[in-house]
């Protein structure tokens, strides 16, 4: 188990460095996802053994996973991970197909993409798993994604969790969270109501 790199999972190398327009880099505070994947096990919900992390930044939540022996593909469109590869993940061929699950907290402003793209890749009865704000489950506008397209599970923090501009958390060190987050898991090929769990 461990870090696999982008050319062994696609098959191919990673594109080419171009100008783009900026992104946020948000982390992730790792001790969110070690909550939630506590909690899946005791929910007896299972992640399959390869996890795909497209927008994996400092690598915060590609290390949790690969402590936890999974399989990883890290990836982010700018690398600051020594374990990363570079690659849009919105530019990959909709057609390519990805074996295991997806788990990443994607830019805000590319989150819909990043669901819809995510749940070309995976099989059916496969995870996308992605990091958002409660607030993720208001909007008009999203009110057609989730009638096409309705997450299976949403694990709410019951606590605040650190999301940290550039990757720096020394800000939170005293408190300082002001944000509710919830993990919205998608499982392909699942229509119905969503259920709703709470992270202690």
């Amino acid at each position: 188990m461990g870090t696999q790199k982008l050319s062994m999972m696609l098959g191919a190398s990673a594109p080419g460095t171009e100008a783009r327009d900026p992104l946020d880099y948000y982390a992730t505070e790792p001790a969110a996802l070690e909550s939630f994947l506590d909690q899946l096990e005791k929910d007896k919900l299972y992640l399959d053994s390869k996890i795909w992390e497209p927008a994996c930044g400092g690598g915060h939540l590609s290390k949790v996973l690969i402590n936890r022996e999974y399989n990883v593909l890290s990836t982010d469109i700018a690398v600051r991970y020594k374990g990363a590869d570079e690659c849009d993940f919105l530019a990959i061929l909709p057609t390519y197909s990805w074996p295991g699950d997806i788990l990443t907290n994607p830019p805000f402003r590319h989150v819909e993409a990043f669901l819809r793209q995510g749940l070309r890749f995976v099989k059916k009865g496969r995870y996308v798993i992605l990091l958002q704000r409660i607030m993720f489950l208001e909007s008009s506008k999203r009110y057609k994604l989730f009638q096409e397209s309705p997450p299976k599970y949403v694990y709410i923090h019951s606590s605040r969790i650190a999301i940290a501009k550039g990757g720096d958390f020394k800000r939170y060190e005293k408190g300082g969270r002001s944000m509710c987050f919830a993990w919205y898991v998608w499982e392909k090929g699942f229509k119905g109501e969503p259920t709703l769990r709470w992270i202690p």
